[in-house]
């Protein structure tokens, strides 16, 4: 069985590409009978390395040359309703099975589409999203609906939200559980140099996630400004792009309420920050802070979970669901709570590894993983066929 999947994710949303990062890696650590190619059409591989490393195939599709003989057949095709005929037809010849794509589609002629939704986020929060981009994704996720052979989600939480989303369609949805993958070097650096390089106390909170509204980052702010005027210090770390897309005022505004607090000299604003970096500075934090108001899936909570760190994070469907061990719940719409369970935690939580939790981590990390390969396998396995008889009659 060969797949070919679409790397996702970009610098400033890094998560799409750890989560494909983590189906292949568990696909290959586990020895699932998987052949995984990366796909691209630019000439040079494009993707990023660690997804490179984990699937070393690159399967270009090299575009037509304008005005030729087969350019010409192509876009008559295309006009026939055939997506894609000549990148088909070059799939097919390498072997391929089915596709892994995020969204936006790109549709391939006898070759069935696996598609990954990573949440519904539009419809729980509406009012984060200006009208047109909902109008958007509803339409995309429709398409979605559609046109994938499958459908791939990363908790039970998308999958009744797909389910409610579009019903005639819900039984192509398959939940596919990952684990991130940890390099060995992580576990063997002293974390102290990393967090020390970003000028950072030896005690802090770690709050990894890009500045959008709903990570709730106003209320982190907010809770710490008051545990300042209780006499209680406490440290975060942020690391993540400094933008919301949806509305430019925030972060600027977000600034202006850290000063407002009073709690600039409490914060660090780390930016966009390596992978390894991330997960050293999770180890030496107190505890690893996720406030999410909503999530498809925690990449935080994960990743907190496989350094064994302890985690305080916001009391929702998917957070729920991930059920991380060493776990401290507030809710995310009441700042008292999270200010209460923030210096709970602050004032029993020591900095660095937790040599324990994080033993345990370790030790239970190859069974997550084999658990990961197979729950994508068993989703693909019956969508992945042979193509029509006909396919390579056209596309």
């Amino acid at each position: 069985m060969k797949i070919a999947f679409q790397p996702a994710g970009s610098p400033t949303w890094p998560a799409g590409t750890t989560f494909v990062q983590a189906i292949l890696h568990a696909l290959r650590a586990a020895g699932r009978p998987i052949q995984a190619a990366l796909l691209a059409r630019t000439e040079t591989p494009d993707a990023p390395p660690e997804l490179l490393a984990e699937a070393p195939e690159f399967l270009h599709i090299p575009p037509l040359r304008r005005w030729t003989g087969r350019w010409l057949y192509d876009n008559a095709l295309r006009r026939l309703g055939i997506p894609e005929p000549a990148a088909s037809r070059d799939l097919r010849a390498r072997g391929v099975d089915a596709v892994f794509s995020g969204w936006p589609l790109t549709r391939y002629h006898g070759i069935p589409l696996i598609v990954w939704i990573h949440d519904f986020q539009h419809r729980h929060l509406p009012d984060l999203f200006p009208p047109e981009e909902r109008a958007e994704r509803d339409r995309a996720f429709r398409e979605v609906a559609v046109t994938a052979a499958r459908v791939v989600v990363m908790s039970e939480s998308v999958r009744r939200d797909f389910a409610d989303f579009a019903p005639r369609e819900a039984g192509k949805a398959r939940v596919v559980r990952t684990t991130v993958p940890v390099p060995e070097a992580v576990y063997a650096a002293d974390p102290r140099p990393t967090a020390a390089r970003y000028g950072l106390p030896e005690k802090f909170v770690y709050l990894p996630g890009n500045f959008l509204a709903h990570k709730n980052h106003a209320r982190v702010v907010e809770a710490l400004g008051r545990l300042r005027r209780r006499g209680i210090d406490v440290a975060v770390a942020c690391s993540g792009h400094p933008a919301d897309y949806r509305d430019p005022a925030f972060y600027p505004a977000l600034l202006r309420r850290i000063e407002a607090e009073g709690v600039r000299d409490r914060i660090a604003l780390l930016g966009i920050i390596p992978r390894a970096d991330v997960l050293l500075l999770m180890r030496q934090a107190a505890c690893v802070l996720a406030p999410s108001r909503f999530e498809g899936l925690g990449l935080s909570v994960e990743e907190a979970r496989a350094v064994g760190k302890r985690i305080l994070l916001s009391d929702i469907p998917s957070h729920r669901e991930q059920d991380p061990p060493a776990a401290t719940w507030f809710d995310p719409e009441q700042v008292d709570d999270m200010e209460a369970k923030l210096s709970s935690v602050w004032r029993e939580a020591a900095p660095g590894p937790d040599a324990a939790l994080e033993r345990e981590a370790r030790a239970r990390q190859p069974e997550r993983i084999r658990h990961a390969a197979d729950s994508f396998l068993d989703a693909v396995r019956d969508v992945v066929a042979k193509p029509p008889r006909n396919a390579d009659q056209h596309g």
